[in-house]
């Protein structure tokens, strides 16, 4: 696993995704009471050399003051606040769903991925928030799917040249 950080640092440091792996391997590496002395040794030395003396919070914080104006690099950092103290839930919800358009890199990619975390609990219990952070993607990219409101499939008629009584299997069978 150290092997693997280590190659994927060298690679590209500032990466969100690798960002939300070195946190989580931090923590992990910190708190591990089992490991033996020589382990433990080399460990907290590679992890000194890669975090510096910081621990992960402020690495956490570090990351994010570099990163203020990328969104995907927000949503990283404040999946990471969460993860490493629940009680920054508010934070860093806030964090992760600003939609100014002075952020970088506002994609439907990264917007999806919100409304996914912000569903799973990767950024605490919001589902309310989750629907307004749809709400306001769906203004930003009116046709994408993902953002599209609650039971839109319904409210769609389909028409075969302008009969709207046709059913779906008529349809296939028209084509």
């Amino acid at each position: 696993m150290l092997q693997s950080v280590k190659r994927a640092f060298t690679i590209d440091p500032d990466h969100p995704w690798l960002h939300q792996c070195l946190v989580r391997f931090f923590k992990a590496v910190l708190e591990s009471k089992d490991l033996p002395e020589a382990v433990r040794t080399v460990l907290k030395q590679e992890i000194k050399r890669l975090f510096g003396d910081s621990n992960a919070k402020s690495f956490n914080e570090t990351f994010l003051s570099k990163h203020s104006n990328s969104i995907p690099h927000r949503v990283a950092a404040a999946k990471m606040m969460y993860y490493l103290d629940s009680s920054t839930e508010k934070k860093a919800v806030e964090l992760a769903t600003a939609l100014d358009e002075s952020l970088d890199n506002r994609t439907i990619q990264i917007c999806t991925e919100v409304v996914e975390s912000l569903r799973c609990g990767s950024l605490g219990d919001n589902k309310d928030m989750a629907e307004v952070y749809r709400a306001n993607c769906h203004r930003i990219f009116p046709y994408t799917l993902a953002f599209m409101p609650p039971g839109y499939e319904e409210n769609m008629k389909i028409t075969v040249n302008g009969d709207v009584s046709a059913e779906p299997e008529e349809l296939a069978n028209d084509m």
